[in-house]
């Protein structure tokens, strides 16, 4: 049923708005056992770019400045800390940027959006992140801060969808000690 929703959705998009955009990352979940509404059970989140694509998604390396945060383009599978594969471009960069400088540290802040972050979410989330580092980049761990926030710095009010998924971020702050 999952698989049927997105592909029936994606077709609708694309038909709507033909070349418009190109899907970035989908995810279909199969059943879903939790207590949440059937309504919330049921729905499709799809993360698309523009046609107008961002530096890291076309390759291009970003920069940074010392002390300046970045944000990094790094989603999650929903309500999650499961690194969306799509993600990769942005973990690489921080891979070869540590890499290049092994005097660089990182700073790596976690934020979600709406309610409370009872869960931790946001710092499970840079944990995640900074445990991909470690495990896959060989960077030490002691280079790499993970810090969460929960919604308490969003970048924007939450009146739309949007400006929800904005809130949702990871970044990453480079310094020396």
């Amino acid at each position: 049923m999952a698989e049927a929703r997105l592909e029936a959705t994606k077709k609708f998009l694309n038909e709507s708005y033909p070349g418009q955009f190109s899907i970035r990352t989908e995810v279909a979940l199969g059943e879903d056992l939790s207590r949440r509404s059937d309504a919330e059970k049921r729905r499709v989140d799809i993360l698309f770019s523009a046609s107008n694509t961002t530096k890291s998604s076309s390759g291009k390396r970003k920069s940074f400045e010392l002390g300046v945060p970045i944000q990094l383009e790094i989603q999650f599978i929903y309500g999650t800390d499961e690194v969306i594969k799509s993600s990769y471009l942005d973990i690489q960069f921080l891979m070869e940027t540590l890499r290049a400088d092994p005097s660089l540290h990182v700073t790596l802040a976690g934020h979600v959006c709406c309610g409370t972050d009872s869960q931790n979410l946001s710092g499970k989330r840079a944990e995640r992140i900074k445990q991909i580092l470690v495990m896959e980049g060989n960077i030490s761990g002691s280079r790499i801060t993970a810090i969460g926030f929960g919604n308490r710095k969003p970048l924007f009010v939450e009146d739309s969808e949007a400006h929800k998924q904005a809130n949702r971020r990871v970044e990453a702050t480079f310094y020396k000690k």
